[in-house]
């Protein structure tokens, strides 16, 4: 469960939101309430990590379009915190008797448009929390880690607004000195501070990523999945992960179907979800674009996926994202859409299995969807009359837990408007 949680301030309709985050999160409203502003912010984050500050802001539209309107000469400030004590991110050298495990990443950053009228960064704050884990040899054999944890330690590195670095370990003085000393000295920390300190226009967080999840491409992957898109052919592409509208489906197909166990993963799945889908197949024509059609248990005869139904691309192009992007947390923008109601409470056990190695964000305007996550998994996103955005947990409701106990099911209740109170 990457995300732990989340503070926005000052963000496009969002003032002032704290946000904590489980292994499923439903996130439900009206049309227009600020949903899709708080899946910008994961998309934000995701491209800064990837292409840098100042390009993250462009592809926004410029700091105007960041800074919440009605307070534009205010500060925009992001502040979460990831658990990553599951993606085991250790490291040590074979001579030590210790590993240090990287358990959980607390960044923040704040940003504003000053006098004129360009991106200005005030607050740029990391802190990698770490256990020393003990590390038992033998001969003959490769080091294992142990059970046994011999302390904790947090790094924080922070840029003030002078552009200067500053850093310090926290080291629990429960370690023995010898440990502390080479923790002080050790080369990630070391090369963090150096790489910060020659690029003081960039934030933290690009850097502070690749040594934390070791990977380059954000936290967390946006699906919003246009079913005309997922029908078209598809260019060779050099990514091996589904893009964010899905226009490469055809061509991950491609690189799924011919390794076999991947291929009876997806066909199964997908199967279990439309039984008459029996068999998926690729083709290329001439001028290299890549196109998928499906085999049907009533024919012999395969449908190329631009005569097939957006409902069923749409359950393919999400079956392939919950078995294979391998992102930390993936984020769904209403992966009801154009799917029968009975189809989708077997999407949605498809997705709540996922659940136990990915953590999965979705929206949602379906009652049926909200029946079955359940009302403990549901964040509701509403308007105040100011005009910003509020985020509220329906289960922190005494009214709503009333409800719940008197057998009104929380799709209705947010068909009513009740989820709310």
């Amino acid at each position: 469960m990457p995300f732990k949680s989340m503070h926005i301030e000052n963000y496009k309709s969002i003032e002032n939101v704290d946000l904590k985050f489980g292994k499923l999160n439903v996130l439900i409203g009206a049309n227009a309430a600020g949903k899709s502003n708080l899946i910008s912010v994961f998309r934000f984050i995701n491209n800064i990590i990837q292409f840098g500050i100042e390009d993250a802001v462009f592809s926004m539209g410029g700091i105007e379009n960041v800074i919440n309107y009605n307070h534009p000469r205010d500060p925009t400030k992001i502040a979460f915190e990831i658990d990553i004590s599951d993606r085991r991110s250790t490291f040590h050298k074979d001579s030590d008797n210790y590993a240090l495990r990287i358990n959980s990443l607390s960044y923040s950053f704040s940003i504003k448009r000053n006098k004129r009228g360009n991106l200005e960064i005030i607050e740029d704050v990391a802190t990698i929390s770490t256990s020393i884990v003990e590390v038992i040899s033998a001969k003959g054999k490769e080091p294992q880690e142990s059970k046994n944890i011999l302390g904790k330690f947090d790094y924080h590195v922070c840029v003030d607004s002078r552009k200067k670095v500053h850093s310090n370990i926290n080291i629990d003085d429960t370690v023995p000195e010898s440990i502390k000393k080479d923790i002080e000295r050790n080369n990630l920390f070391t090369s963090i501070n150096s790489i910060i300190q020659t690029d003081k226009k960039e934030l933290i967080l690009p850097y502070i990523s690749v040594f934390t999840y070791f990977r380059r491409d954000g936290y967390s992957k946006v699906y919003d999945f246009n079913p005309k898109v997922l029908k078209t052919y598809s260019s060779v592409s050099y990514s091996s992960v589904l893009e964010g509208d899905g226009s490469n489906l055809a061509f991950i197909l491609k690189h799924i179907l011919n390794d076999r166990k991947k291929k009876e993963k997806l066909i199964s799945h997908i199967h279990d979800i439309l039984p008459f889908i029996d068999d998926i197949r690729i083709s290329s024509g001439e001028d290299g674009r890549i196109s998928y059609s499906l085999n049907e248990i009533y024919s012999k005869k395969s449908c190329l996926s631009n005569y097939i139904s957006d409902g069923t691309a749409d359950i393919v192009a999400l079956v392939v994202a919950l078995l294979f992007a391998h992102a930390p947390c993936l984020i769904f923008e209403e992966p009801e859409n154009n799917i029968h109601p009975q189809l989708l409470a077997r999407l949605m056990s498809h997705m709540k299995s996922t659940t136990e190695k990915t953590q999965i964000i979705l929206t949602s305007h379906s009652p049926e969807l909200i029946n079955y996550v359940g009302i403990d998994n549901l964040l509701l996103v509403k308007r105040e009359e100011g005009g910003q955005s509020v985020i509220v947990k329906p289960s922190d409701s005494p009214t709503v837990q009333e409800f719940i106990k008197n057998e009104l099911n929380p799709g209705q209740l947010f068909i009513d408007g009740l989820l709310g109170d």
